[in-house]
């Protein structure tokens, strides 16, 4: 646990294929908001840096829950052009992170667009299975070396 990022590996797909960029465990840094939810506050309350180069969205989750999945497109697509991705009016996604939180701790993964397709699901059942109150007692131990 702790601060700190930890690979994971899709091992079902040859060659193995990454299915997020990191995974990290850390005491949040506010608490999450409730209200007039944007993905760029949520994102700060578990300390990962943001930027106005284009837009946070809340795929799923609201303020009665205690996980997000949250998206980042940006202004400017890859393809050059503003909001001209595909002819969609919007870009491609370029990273997605998932979230959890309870009593001030958070779990955080982040994976980019290609990794999200070909893993978002995996990168969210690892976030369903983690244990926040576990992960509570070793940061508790930790503060208290």
């Amino acid at each position: 646990a702790g601060e700190g990022g930890v690979g994971f590996l899709d091992t079902t797909k040859m060659p193995p294929a990454p299915s997020a960029s990191t995974i990290s465990v850390s005491v949040l840094s506010a608490p999450v908001p409730t209200k007039d939810l944007k993905g760029s506050d949520i994102l700060k309350s578990f300390n990962v840096p943001t930027d106005t180069a284009g837009s946070y969205d809340i795929l799923s989750g609201s303020g009665n829950e205690d996980k997000y999945l949250i998206a980042f497109a940006p202004k400017v697509c890859d393809s050059g052009g503003v909001g001209a991705q595909m002819g969609m009016g919007f870009c491609e996604y370029t990273k997605v992170w998932v979230t959890k939180a309870k009593d001030g701790i958070g779990w955080v993964g982040s994976a980019s667009g290609p990794e999200w397709k070909v893993g978002g699901t995996d990168l969210k059942a690892v976030r369903d299975s983690f244990d926040i109150a576990e992960a509570a007692v070793e940061v508790e131990v930790q503060a208290g070396e």
